[in-house]
């Protein structure tokens, strides 16, 4: 392949492993990546282990586990071998999804649950960790994983619907999404605007006690704000309240916005 070609795509898949659901399968891959290259991560459930270094490269390794609570051991070894990891790879790009797509022609597993005659499809469970360039870009859409980062020195976005998410350490800018999941996320510096928002998790958010930044917050019915300071309450309603502030004499947007959600801001 010629060195030439901007965008070099690779799809790894994993091979087969033995038809047993108490067996996980395993995956490995290693590409090289620009430090301030582009990662993304698609999954659905399982956890998320980012850890940030100082190599030029990406190392992503992955363990695919049985849903036990869903249909017996032959009917979960068959949904473990057809769960794929696709990695496509470039110099200044990394995408990593699990790949569903072979379960969706089974079909669904009958339980009786309490007497009740009752079908699931459970999909396997995906344990990522991965390692990537401290100063890569960090993009994970996710549906209930864990997910854990630490120590990244760029901007980074999280969409989970109910998953929980980690986030420690972080220097950039911060674009975070829940439904009901929680959240806590540390701030080494607060390098770009950021935004939270939040439907029905709790949301713990811990920057330098000297941090400029100008506050926004909309905080809807059932919604709450812990801020630690005093806060100027501007628009003001039953069903919702905006706060604006400019906290150290100001800096970089912080956007908070939650419905029967809460936040709360700490100073370190």
């Amino acid at each position: 392949m010629s060195k030439g070609l901007a965008d070099l795509v690779v799809l790894f898949w994993l091979t087969a492993g033995p038809a047993i659901a108490a067996e996980t399968r395993q995956f490995q891959r290693t590409v090289g990546l620009d430090a301030r290259g582009t990662v993304t991560i698609e999954t659905f459930k399982g956890s998320v282990d980012v850890e940030p270094w100082d190599e030029r490269r990406a190392e992503v390794s992955a363990r695919i586990e049985p849903d036990t609570s869903c249909g017996d051991d032959s009917s979960q070894a068959e949904r473990v071998r057809l769960t794929e990891i696709d990695v496509e790879a470039s110099a200044s790009r990394l995408k990593i999804r699990s790949n569903y797509d072979k379960l969706e022609g089974l079909p669904f597993i009958q339980l009786k649950v309490d007497g009740l005659d009752m079908a699931c499809s459970a999909h396997p469970f995906v344990h990522y960790r991965i390692r990537i360039p401290r100063t890569a870009r960090l993009d994970i859409q996710d549906h209930k994983s864990n997910i854990a980062v630490g120590g990244l020195r760029a901007d980074a976005r999280i969409v989970s619907h109910k998953g929980s998410i980690d986030v420690k350490d972080h220097d950039g800018a911060l674009d975070l999404t829940t439904h009901k999941g929680d959240a806590r996320v540390d701030f080494a510096r607060l390098g770009g605007d950021s935004r939270f928002e939040t439907h029905k998790g709790d949301i713990a958010i811990s920057l330098p006690k000297s941090a400029g930044f100008d506050l926004e917050a909309h905080v809807g019915r059932g919604g709450l704000l812990d801020a630690g300071f005093n806060l100027a309450e501007g628009e003001w309603s039953k069903r919702k309240r905006s706060y604006e502030e400019k906290v150290n004499g100001g800096g970089p947007r912080l956007e908070l916005t939650t419905k029967n959600g809460a936040f709360q801001l700490k100073a370190k």
